[in-house]
């Protein structure tokens, strides 16, 4: 069962109203990826525990520009990807309680996740499982991505918590104010939610503004200058359907951009829309 929201924000009131005695597991994004702000996932949390269902709570937008104290969170497992923290690709980090770990059946079988073979030759061998994090371990690990999530964590840790909210928030409360002055486009969300986040999403409201066309524009038409944005459904497919949009332009900040960037950025979305749409 999904949750509606309203433009990526949650209504505590609709969720519990949906939990209920068929629920068994509460899934919830901290960040979201499309509508950016943050979400109040430890209040969701505080209503699925009180009905017994366990939460998982996806922080892979979320820890980028964010601290989070998993104790305080009351969720049974937290999850992570290791490059939207400045580590290698196909790395990332699933954390939860050790019962919990043990309760989960096995993604992969291979060597390292077994520890021992109960038969007793008048059936079949039946394997037992080391616990977690060994259980999931199947085969040669990522040793070289290992450590290169290990060293973002390290330079992630000496960035000054307030200091790098008040930078990313500000950076996105900037770009979000400077698009709401493009009338060729539709910013998503409010400006008081999106600078408690990492990033701004829009939409083309004149027909002549073309996402992709936009992107390319981005790409190639700025003399010395390349921006990377990201435009389709940014695997959030049912949230667009909910729009009733069929893709979304995304920029996203971090620690590194500046606002000299953000407003090359603006400049550019400017530049396209009066090309595109003739003002």
């Amino acid at each position: 069962m999904i949750c509606p929201t309203d433009e990526g924000r949650l209504d505590l009131d609709r969720l519990a109203a949906l939990l209920d005695e068929k629920t068994a597991l509460l899934a919830i994004t901290h960040a979201s990826n499309v509508m950016g702000g943050i979400v109040p996932v430890a209040e969701a949390a505080k209503l699925a525990r009180r009905k017994g269902i366990k939460v998982f709570v996806d922080d892979a937008q979320y820890l980028g520009t964010h601290l989070e104290d998993v104790s305080t969170l009351g969720a049974d497992f937290v999850a992570f990807s290791g490059h939207k923290l400045g580590g290698p690709f196909g790395t990332g980090v699933l954390w939860g309680h050790e019962t919990e770990l043990n309760r989960l059946g096995t993604w992969k079988l291979g060597g390292g996740t077994v520890k021992s073979l109960a038969w007793d030759q008048r059936a079949a061998p039946e394997p037992v499982y080391l616990d977690a994090p060994g259980r999931f371990e199947a085969g040669v690990q990522n040793f070289g991505g290992a450590l290169g999530l290990h060293e973002a964590l390290k330079i992630r840790q000496t960035l000054p918590a307030a200091a790098l909210r008040a930078h990313v928030g500000g950076l996105a409360r900037r770009l979000a104010e400077g698009l709401s002055a493009i009338d060729a486009v539709r910013v998503l969300g409010r400006v008081a939610d999106l600078e408690k986040g990492s990033l701004v999403t829009f939409v083309p409201r004149n027909p002549d503004f073309s996402a992709v066309d936009f992107n390319l524009f981005l790409n190639h038409e700025l003399p010395g200058r390349f921006i990377a944005i990201r435009v389709g459904e940014h695997c959030a497919h049912l949230q667009h359907r909910r729009l009733g949009i069929d893709a979304t332009a995304r920029a996203s900040l971090a620690a590194y951009n500046t606002a000299a960037e953000v407003d090359l950025f603006l400049d550019a979305a400017r530049a396209y829309a009066g090309e595109a749409c003739g003002g």
